[in-house]
C-alpha cells in the first residue's frame, strides 16, 4: 500500500485551489484521509460553509471505512441505514472518493463538501487525480 506523503497533498491541493478560485462555483471544503482514517489535509475556502468542514471530512472517513465512495454506500446498507454502523461520523453523502494505488489497496479517500453532490464528487476526483499523478499511483 501507498503511502501519501503530506507534500504531495499539498502540492496537489494547492493547484486545485487555484484552480477552483479562477472558477466560478461555490467555495468548498476538502479533507484528505490515509487508510487508517486520519485527517492527512484539510482546506477551506473563503467562504465556504462551516457544514462543509464537517461533512467534507466524514464523507472521506465514510469513504475509507467501507471501502468505497461514499455515493456507493447507500446502495450497501439498503434498509439498515447507516446508523446501524454506530459511528456518528459515517455518511452516505456522495463526495467521498478512494485514492487506490496501483494494485488497488486503499491508500486513503478525499472528502469535499460545499456544492451540489455531483460537483462535490467532480471536485474529489480531480483532487485524486491529482495525488495519484503526483505520488506515482
Amino acid at each position: 500500500m501507498a503511502d501519501l506523503s503530506h507534500k504531495v497533498i499539498h502540492e496537489a491541493a494547492g493547484e486545485l485551489l487555484g484552480e477552483l478560485a479562477n472558477e466560478t462555483g461555490r467555495p468548498v471544503s476538502w479533507a484528505v484521509l490515509n487508510a487508517h482514517r486520519e485527517l492527512l489535509h484539510y482546506t477551506r475556502m473563503d467562504g465556504a460553509p462551516y457544514r462543509s468542514s464537517v461533512l467534507s471530512h466524514n464523507k472521506g472517513y465514510s469513504a475509507v471505512w467501507f471501502g468505497r465512495d461514499s455515493v456507493e454506500i447507500e446502495k450497501m446498507v439498503g434498509n439498515r441505514g447507516i446508523a446501524a454502523y454506530g459511528d456518528a461520523n459515517l455518511t452516505s453523502i456522495g463526495g467521498g472518493v478512494l485514492i487506490k494505488d496501483k494494485d488497488g489497496a486503499v491508500a486513503g479517500a478525499i472528502g469535499v463538501s460545499g456544492r451540489t453532490m455531483e460537483e462535490d464528487i467532480e471536485v474529489a476526483v480531480r483532487l485524486v487525480d491529482k495525488i495519484k499523478a503526483k505520488a506515482g499511483l
